[in-house]
């Protein structure tokens, strides 16, 4: 039976810049035996650990809304635009989301509404300048 020489590395995120711990086996193990760390997680756990590493990278990954999840969205935003925790929580179990996910939709939902309010009093503001400027 052909052996594969193993070499582990241990991960531990509290050391800086990644920082590997070594960890040599010194005997040759079956090929077959040797488990990618996919073997050794059930599906769920992949992408629990998966978001767990790129929290650990920086970033969780982009949360990509359907466009009925956006129009239900959008929906309650026109009638509210600060929900509370109740209503969060009921559109996150209606809509599949996460909680979280959709407090901060609706923290983006305000900030763009607030910069087209801006946005709009600029090009007014400019619109009149101009006219006066002309007379």
């Amino acid at each position: 039976m052909k052996g594969k020489e193993v070499n582990l590395c241990l991960h531990v995120p509290s050391l800086p810049n990644g920082i590997s711990l070594p960890c040599t086996v010194d005997h040759s193990v079956p090929e077959e035996s040797v488990l990618k760390y996919e073997d050794y997680f059930l599906a769920s756990e992949r992408l629990s650990l998966k978001r767990e590493l790129s929290w650990y990278r920086g970033r969780r990954p982009r949360t990509a809304f359907t466009q009925n999840q956006i129009e239900v969205l959008e929906n309650v935003f026109r009638v509210n635009c600060y929900p509370g925790i109740d209503i969060r929580e009921d559109l996150a179990q209606k809509l599949n989301l996460e909680e979280d996910r959709i407090q901060i939709w609706f923290q983006n939902r305000r900030a763009k509404l607030k910069r087209s309010h801006r946005e709009s009093q600029f090009l007014m503001a400019k619109k009149n300048f101009n006219t006066d400027l002309l007379e």
